[in-house]
């Protein structure tokens, strides 16, 4: 599932060779106070998104791609500290 994935930076590159935007696993605090890890989005133009829904840590064929996506997301933690605001979305 993970093979061939360098690292927590994601970025589309348009045809015009533009990066579009990169992004990398947050913690966002809900509103009724809890924290879920999602997909943070940062766009070209400065402009920052998350997914709707928490990242879910489930669908893995074996205990080794299982390992790699919580080893990926607790670098991104250790790197992007910051908590983020659901409502600020």
């Amino acid at each position: 599932m993970l093979q061939g994935f360098q690292g927590s930076w994601a970025q589309k590159v348009s045809k015009d060779g533009t990066k579009e935007m990169m992004w990398h696993n947050a913690v966002v605090r809900h509103p009724d106070g809890s924290l879920a890890v999602h997909e943070h989005y940062v766009l070209s133009d400065g402009a920052r998104l998350i997914t709707v829904e928490p990242m879910t840590i489930a669908g893995f064929d074996n205990v080794e791609d299982l390992q790699g996506f919580v080893d990926l997301i607790q670098s991104d933690l250790k790197k992007y500290p910051e908590i983020l605001n659901y409502e600020d979305f």
